[in-house]
């Protein structure tokens, strides 16, 4: 079982950093700061619409260290 103990928010972007090396490498270990969603492009009567599959509760970058700090909080709290 993997400890959580020394697991931080660096250690999460240094694993992000490493895992889109060579796909993008302008966002690769950052926060992001802007919205992202998940979505797909339709064709619609007047063109393309976009439709949007999901929208992450948080799209700050404050708001999103605050929640994965609460994440790795509670991953540690049984280790």
């Amino acid at each position: 079982m993997t400890s959580f103990k020394s697991f931080d928010i660096d250690t999460l972007l240094n694993i992000h950093r490493q895992l889109l090396a060579g796909v993008n490498e302008k966002i690769a270990g950052k926060i992001r700061n802007t919205v992202v969603v998940v979505a797909n492009h339709v064709k619609a009567f007047k063109g393309v619409k976009l439709v949007i599959k999901h929208n992450p509760p948080y799209h700050k970058q404050i708001e999103i260290r605050k929640h994965l700090q609460y994440l790795l909080n509670w991953a540690r709290e049984d280790d």
